[in-house]
């Protein structure tokens, strides 16, 4: 099932993605999850992913966190787009997800003394935290298959969410 997830994940447009893991964050225990904006027009992306802020409370103090979706394999430029996040925000920890493999580089990488505050996980990683928290699984308590009705779903409505905004946004340039 983890395989099949996988292969629902890398086929995934980001917007569905986005959705994906703002409901998995919380029950990672995250709070105040928000998708972060682009400072310019210019930084759009439809493969390099999108970051999300998000606060992860430890001994009651909250520790903000970067996390990063990469409809891809996660290369060293995703890793440079989250640290520059991070620095941006002042936030100590950051957390990619691919929904590919992790490149050898960035394998090495989450290994070494940057691996302390940045967590990169890989489609593999991301599909098995999916069936762990029930996202996108059918059957309940035990997971019995991939739901493929709810990415279906997700696809569908966030295609309508996202030629809705080219709609507005070209009535906007024309007036």
């Amino acid at each position: 099932m983890r395989s099949e997830m996988q292969q629902i994940l890398s086929t995934c447009e980001l917007f569905p993605l986005e959705v994906v893991l703002t409901r998995l964050l919380p029950k990672l225990g995250f709070h105040e999850v928000n998708v972060m904006g682009r400072r310019s027009e210019g930084q759009r992306s439809t493969e390099g992913g999108f970051e999300i802020e998000a606060l992860l409370y430890r001994e009651n103090q909250p520790i903000r966190t970067i996390v990063k979706i990469v409809r891809d394999d996660v290369r060293i430029r995703n890793v440079d787009e989250v640290v520059g996040a991070m620095t941006r925000v002042d936030a100590p920890f950051a957390i990619i997800f691919g929904t590919g493999k992790l490149c050898r580089n960035v394998e090495h990488l989450s290994r070494t003394k940057v691996g302390r505050k940045l967590t990169i996980l890989s489609g593999d990683d991301f599909a098995r935290l999916l069936i762990e928290h029930e996202i996108g699984t059918m059957g309940r308590l035990i997971a019995k298959g991939v739901d493929r009705k709810y990415f279906e779903f997700l696809h569908k409505e966030c295609n309508a969410v996202v030629q809705f905004m080219k709609r507005r946004n070209r009535r906007l340039r024309k007036s």
